[in-house]
């Protein structure tokens, strides 16, 4: 779980499950593929498991 300090970004300036498939979509045209999302902030979100397979 987040420390009780940590510093919650403002809903607006998080990446919403479409824009990551979005981003994901165009870097898949540019030649990349794979896309890992690591860290805390992937985690934290309500739905984590809806990210696993978008595309």
């Amino acid at each position: 779980m987040p420390e009780e300090d940590y510093v919650w970004l403002p809903r607006e300036d998080v990446l919403t499950y479409e824009e990551m498939a979005g981003l994901t979509g165009y870097f898949t045209d540019l030649g990349v593929d794979r896309v890992r999302l690591t860290g805390g902030e992937p985690l934290l979100r309500t739905m984590s498991g809806c990210r696993a397979k978008m595309c």
